[in-house]
């Protein structure tokens, strides 16, 4: 049971260290991660706006004018580019290009910059010109503390946790987070990250605030999102002016998946049964919901949502790295498998279908989030599927 007390990252820095002769610039000998590496270097090149040094939302895009196919990506897309180079970097630290490409994409995210004395803290899309949303900061905040932990950077870790100051700002005095600053709905979309940020800051430099706020969030979470029926994660509540929440009962694969992972570190930090109990609840349910087995062709998926799956699938593998349960990790590496013989356009891209259902009309115009998403799936696949070889030698 040694290897599950030892940190996904720190296992295969390791792995790599003693598997390579730790030269410059490392490769990895797995067909997820080789998949993942092809998919990024296509992202690269289609949507890297060379010159303003930004992503596009979509490619091709949409000739239509004001179509929502087209434009510079938003910081949601912008964020998960930054996370699907974060996991790169986890799994192969010293990779030049991935490298290179977590210097330049941290560089551009000023573009995004929201001009603030109080906090630091980026809009929704280039030029300050939105609205700022607490989630997407935090998503921001999880990439830069995965690079800073891969590559040993301090400027990564200061600015992860400066822009956590303002994540954790959005606290609603009614228990929650807020979504974003104009809205009164406390969202899971917004709390599960900040859970994360704060755990993961508190154990890279204990200051006590982080835990007990992390611990007031989960909390209050549990009580008010959580569905008993089940245990999987309804999406946001809003105070009424009678006392009573009303719920947005919507369930989102990556509400869950934050959750799960937010349970796990704080049984980790504090060594209660009862986070571990809890996540094990969310997993076993969320489970049973989203999973879909078709026995009749033989396949198993999930929702077609990749960007949200990939929270599902981190808090899957951090699940399995606590408790060496793997049954539902193994269900997104045959996910993948699926998506990679049968869901790929004539490009080379992945449908957001994953290889499932019909392919609708606009999956004509690929977009970054889902791309980004893939290719973070693929490299948590690898991980998961590197770790296994360890443990079976």
């Amino acid at each position: 049971m040694k290897k599950y007390l030892i940190g996904i990252t720190m296992l295969l820095v390791t792995l790599f260290l003693v598997a390579c002769d730790q030269t410059e610039d490392t490769k990895i000998d797995n067909k997820y991660y080789k998949e993942a590496e092809v998919l990024m270097d296509m992202i690269y090149e289609d949507f890297w706006i060379r010159g303003a040094n930004r992503f596009k939302g979509f490619h091709p895009e949409d000739e239509t004018p004001n179509s929502e196919y087209r434009g510079t990506a938003a910081l949601w897309g912008y964020g998960a580019m930054m996370t699907a180079v974060s996991s790169g970097l986890a799994l192969n630290p010293n990779d030049k290009e991935l490298n290179q490409r977590a210097e330049q994409i941290v560089a551009e995210l000023e573009q995004y910059r929201y001009p603030s004395v109080k906090y630091r803290y980026y809009s929704a899309i280039v030029g300050s010109g939105g609205e700022a949303y607490y989630d997407d900061n935090a998503w921001v905040v999880l990439a830069l503390y995965e690079m800073a932990q891969a590559t040993d950077n301090a400027s990564y870790m200061s600015l992860s946790r400066e822009i956590l100051d303002y994540v954790l700002s959005g606290e609603s005095e009614d228990g929650g987070l807020y979504w974003k600053e104009s809205v009164v709905s406390r969202n899971v979309a917004s709390i599960g990250p900040a859970i994360i940020g704060s755990l993961l800051h508190y154990q890279n430099n204990p200051e006590p605030h982080l835990l007990e706020t992390a611990i007031r969030l989960y909390e209050w979470t549990v009580k008010t999102l959580k569905d008993p029926s089940d245990n999987v994660y309804w999406d946001n509540a809003i105070l009424q002016e009678n006392g009573t929440e009303k719920i947005e009962f919507t369930k989102w694969t990556y509400n869950s998946g934050t959750m799960i992972w937010s349970g796990l570190l704080l049984y980790e930090i504090t060594g209660e049964q009862k986070y571990l109990d809890e996540a094990t609840l969310t997993v076993e349910g969320s489970y049973g919901r989203f999973l879909t087995k078709d026995r009749q062709r033989n396949i198993e998926y999930f929702p077609v949502s990749p960007w949200f799956n990939v929270y599902l699938a981190r808090g899957y593998m951090e699940y399995e790295r606590v408790t060496g349960k793997s049954q539902y990790m193994d269900s997104f590496v045959k996910f993948a498998d699926l998506a990679l013989e049968r869901g790929k356009d004539s490009n080379g891209y992945i449908y957001p279908s994953w290889g499932i259902g019909t392919i609708l009309p606009h999956y004509k115009y690929v977009g970054l989030l889902e791309q980004a998403a893939a290719v973070e799936i693929l490299h948590l696949v690898a991980a998961y599927d590197l770790q296994k070889e360890v443990v079976n030698e």
